[in-house]
């Protein structure tokens, strides 16, 4: 039958995106949701090389710098803490963020593919008008934008990272 072999359109709109579903939904609903920014570093993080460097020498340092990161109910918010903390590093200067890394046992080279990948991300989400450029021309200027409204409230994060991740979600 025809009628069942028609796309919705959520996934009209996913088949634009050259990612997979589960991050494309997390990309269209960190948009519509208003929680944008964590969903870029999230979405992004997800398709880089992790920003934990495992030095087996200095595990245990390793470990202990790590956990300052630690947020107490999600690996994904824990990894937004990691991003807010480099780029805020970053701000001052690229060898203060280089200096940070080595501190915290980080790996720099997956911030800076975090960061390609969250351009992407913007751009693409701009291209097929999830991101409405005349409002918000720049990545930069996301975090006091109206598209990262809620992105404070914890429960909008995970809101949108449990629709994307749907089926596969477990709660432990």
């Amino acid at each position: 039958d025809a009628r069942l072999e028609q796309i919705t359109p959520l996934g009209s709109h996913l088949a634009k995106l050259p990612v997979h579903v589960r991050l494309g939904k997390m990309l269209i609903f960190g948009a519509l949701f208003k929680v944008l920014d964590k969903v870029l570093t999230i979405v992004a993080s997800l398709t880089a090389k992790s920003v934990f460097s495992t030095n087996i020498e200095h595990a245990q340092q390793a470990s202990v710098a790590h956990k300052t990161f630690l947020h107490h109910s999600s690996d994904f918010l824990t990894i937004c803490n990691v991003w807010e903390a480099y780029t805020s590093a970053l701000e001052i200067s690229a060898s203060n963020a280089r200096k940070f890394c080595t501190k915290h046992y980080l790996n720099r080279t997956a911030f800076v593919e975090i960061s390609d990948m969250r351009r992407q991300f913007f751009d693409l989400l701009q291209s097929i008008g999830f991101i409405d450029s005349s409002s918000l021309a720049s990545l930069d200027k996301l975090p006091s934008s109206a598209y990262n409204k809620y992105a404070p409230i914890e429960e909008a994060v995970s809101s949108v990272i449990t629709a994307g991740l749907y089926p596969n979600v477990a709660h432990c």
